[in-house]
């Protein structure tokens, strides 16, 4: 009994303070079998020395872990699209971390259990003839070892391919002309208070006093109103009759129905493709009067041109009036850019009959609102002041809101795609630099287990080159395999990522090309130290330490 508690002293000094291999610790059991008994405690004591490296390393690991991660969650809040729900609630309490230490817990304790029971099965004279760092449990593992990482390569090539398909499809959104130019120009909304503005004519009348006042502004080039601004997301649409459609024969179909005033389609830099634009005679007493875009045109009127036809809001049951196509302008895109052409008609803000009436009393229900517009040859920033000057000039106590350059708000609308392109590509990085780690471990660990046969390869006449091309084939032997892998992998999951892509295949051969060579570049740059290590021997020091 004595004997056995001397030996596990031993044993414990010799693996903390000399640290030597799992498997060459193996070579003193005999000290625990010489009554060929060994006791369930004497096992527990053992098996709690093997794991004990991985759980001192998995609780700084955690609590490094925990740290980065609350870094990571302060910085990612202020890029969330602020379209995601219950973005502030974000954060990490108590059972988030004991969760994630118990979880780094486990993890250190998982994998100590396979050198533990590689060291039980070891035979202890042939450890003590093999020594430290030769015995035969470290080889016959390896294959373990190269197994993870091979794992490790292809869970990184299927996220790297993934981003790459993101990162692909974000440009090729992002290259999609929107319909018109958003630089230099400024947008700011507002809502008018209905005791205020309680009918038509008072907002009319605001309308037209903002225009007026921003006209006379110095750096204004052109400004214009609405009720619904491109690339905002604003969903505005309704329900329309064509002239010359049977009432029986009528289908739904709704089109995008923003009603403008001012310079509108000049502050915005939507072209025109026909007819003309509106202009201030397109008022309440004037004929009815709208603008269709493009796509519309073509829908209604193939190959017709469509100037001069007729339409109005709502069903033929409806009875409103007419209005006559005036102007045909390029298509503006209300939604994200990836997001396919709406038909689009347009109506004068001033022209009221083209609607439904308020009511009797004429008061309207909801309060009136809309989005300011303003070009100008400044930055957008450098006019906001004069923006809301001019606003307070008409009433002060009106105020505006989220007054933003209109390239912040394209770029707001299409955050969620930019949010799920750059968490997969943070994903995709963070496999990449684990897969080197590994690759650059496994290979390093292969060398110093073959010290002895590089030494003797090299005493034979082997050339120091020779050597490091074996240690880099080792190496990409490792990334071919886990290649190979995850492709297969990629081509699984691209069923998965094809509905987030625009424009863009999952299963695109450049992407895959160009995923692998990065992941066979890398395997080769974390083998480099490793062979240069081994390329550096000195055979006769080796070969003397056998």
């Amino acid at each position: 009994m004595t004997s056995r508690w001397l030996a596990l002293a031993v044993l414990t000094i010799a693996r903390v303070s000399l640290g030597f291999q799992f498997q060459s610790l193996a070579a003193l059991f005999p000290l625990l079998r010489q009554d060929f008994t060994m006791s369930y405690a004497d096992l527990g004591f053992l098996m709690g020395l093997y794991m004990s490296p991985g759980i001192v390393l998995a609780i700084p690991g955690g609590l490094l872990g925990l740290a980065l991660a609350a870094t990571m969650i302060r910085t990612a809040l202020h890029l969330l699209p602020d379209s995601m729900p219950r973005v502030s609630s974000i954060s990490m309490d108590a059972k988030v971390v004991t969760f994630a230490l118990l979880l780094a817990v486990a993890t250190g304790i998982l994998c100590s259990l396979a050198p533990a029971f590689a060291a039980l099965r070891t035979n202890p004279s042939q450890g003590l003839k093999e020594g430290a760092g030769t015995g035969t449990g470290a080889s016959s593992h390896s294959w373990l070892r190269s197994a993870l990482v091979v794992s490790e390569i292809a869970v990184a090539l299927v996220l790297l391919t993934a981003s790459g398909a993101f990162l692909r499809s974000f440009q090729k959104m992002r290259a999609v002309d929107p319909g018109f130019r958003p630089d230099h120009v400024l947008i700011a909304e507002y809502q008018l208070p209905l005791n205020q503005y309680p009918n038509n004519p008072s907002v009319d009348i605001f309308d037209r006093a903002v225009l007026d006042r921003l006209a006379a502004k110095p750096g204004i080039t052109t400004a214009g109103l609405t009720d619904a601004l491109p690339s905002s997301g604003t969903i505005r649409e309704a329900t329309y009759t064509l002239e010359g459609v049977p009432a029986e024969t009528w289908k739904v179909q709704f089109a995008m129905l923003p009603t403008t005033d001012g310079d509108y389609f000049h502050a915005l830099g939507i072209p025109l493709l026909e007819g003309r634009f509106f202009t201030p005679e397109d008022r309440s007493n004037s004929p009815l009067v709208t603008i269709v875009s493009q796509s519309m045109a073509k829908h209604s009127w193939p190959g017709q041109s469509a100037l001069g036809k007729r339409i109005h809001i709502g069903n033929p049951k409806k009875g409103l009036p007419w209005a006559t196509v005036v102007g045909v302008v390029g298509n503006a895109n209300f939604g994200p850019r990836d997001e396919p052409d709406v038909d689009e008609f347009y109506a004068p803000a001033a022209q009221h009959a083209l609607f439904p009436p308020p009511g009797e009393s004429g008061r309207l229900s909801n309060p009136s609102g809309g989005c300011i517009i303003v070009r100008s040859a400044l930055p957008p920033d450098e006019i906001t002041q004069t923006v809301r000057s001019a606003i307070a000039e008409i009433d002060p106590l009106l105020a505006l809101q989220h007054v933003q350059p209109m390239d912040a708000v394209m770029a707001s609308v299409e955050s969620p795609r930019r949010f799920n392109t750059d968490l997969i590509t943070a994903f995709a990085l963070a496999a990449l630099l684990l897969a080197v780690t590994g690759i650059y471990a496994v290979v390093a660990f292969s060398v110093s287990l073959r010290t002895q046969e590089i030494a003797i390869r090299m005493a034979l006449g082997a050339q120091r080159a020779g050597i490091a091309r074996l240690v880099l084939a080792s190496g990409a032997r490792l990334a071919l395999l886990g290649c190979a892998l995850g492709v297969l992998g990629s081509l699984a999951v691209s069923r998965l990522v094809r509905s987030f892509l625009f424009d863009v295949s999952p299963t695109d051969p450049l992407i895959y090309v160009e995923g692998v060579l990065i992941m066979l570049l890398l395997g080769l740059l974390a083998s480099a130290l490793p062979a240069t290590r081994a390329s550096s021997t000195d055979p006769g020091r080796a070969l003397r330490a056998i």
